[in-house]
């Protein structure tokens, strides 16, 4: 039976240390189905696929499972008997799910990036969202920052949280510092910047501002205007004059006609 077990470096969820892995498990097994095995060397084989399983990156079921499939997977084969037969079972079924985990890794599944920078925005990839369905989303939050930048309004400590489940953007930012935005749907550029504007009336606002909208329960009507002005829309004088009283202020280069 093999002694020397290998030892994987670099990023665990690299294909070929996957692969290597799995092959490390499948020719243990066998050579276990012989001779038996060690608790001591059920636990290296343990140890060789916990790197894996805390690699895998993402809230998306998919990854969720494998994740836990691999844990107990792991956690089986470290309480088996030592004899041949159940802890070589017990191994092979663990090489399974690493075989599993390297089929979604291959598909972009469960090795994505957790944390990217896009125009400003600190992005935290929670879901597990891989590149090609991210870009919607990066295209709008990378046009929600210029069209801020145009006016002189900076994007200094926003966040955006890519979650699955959530609603499409997070209500109140008084608490936090990140947008909940969910790629699965479509990453509206209004509804970004809808969420900015929540953010500007709760944290710079002052009573005087609130009461130009008609008080500080008229914050949809801020958000309206607010993202109406800055996606090209033609607004009234009275609402151009609001904005320009309260943003503008806070604005380096907001028009006076928006």
């Amino acid at each position: 039976m093999p002694t020397n077990l290998l030892r994987v470096a670099g990023d665990p969820l690299l294909p070929r240390n996957i692969e290597s892995a799995r092959t490390e498990l499948e020719q243990t097994a066998v050579a276990v189905s012989v001779v038996g095995t060690s608790r001591f060397r059920l636990k290296q084989l343990s140890e060789l696929v916990k790197p894996i399983a805390e690699a895998l990156h993402g809230s998306r079921p998919e990854v969720s499972k494998l994740r836990g499939r691999l844990r107990r997977a792991a956690h089986n084969m470290l309480m088996s008997s030592l004899s041949q037969r159940p802890a070589s079972e017990k191994i092979r079924a663990l090489a399974e799910v690493v075989a599993d985990v390297l089929e979604a890794v291959r598909d972009g599944i469960g090795n994505t990036s957790a944390e990217l920078s896009v125009a400003g925005f600190e992005v935290v990839n929670v879901w597990g969202y891989k590149d090609d369905e991210l870009r919607p989303t990066i295209a709008a939050l990378k046009r929600v920052a210029d069209e801020m930048s145009d006016v002189g309004l900076g994007i200094v400590q926003v966040g955006a949280e890519l979650t699955g489940d959530g609603p499409a953007f997070a209500s109140y930012l008084r608490d936090r510092d990140a947008l909940e935005v969910d790629p699965s749907r479509a990453t509206s550029v209004t509804g970004l910047l809808e969420a900015l504007a929540e953010r500007i009336w709760v944290r710079s606002f002052s009573t005087a501002d609130y009461e130009t909208w008609g008080g500080k329960f008229s914050a949809s009507r801020f958000k309206d205007a607010f993202a109406k002005a800055l996606t090209g829309w033609k607004l009234d004088r009275e609402t151009v004059a609001r904005l320009q009283v309260t943003v503008g202020k806070l604005a380096a280069k907001w028009p006076e006609v928006a």
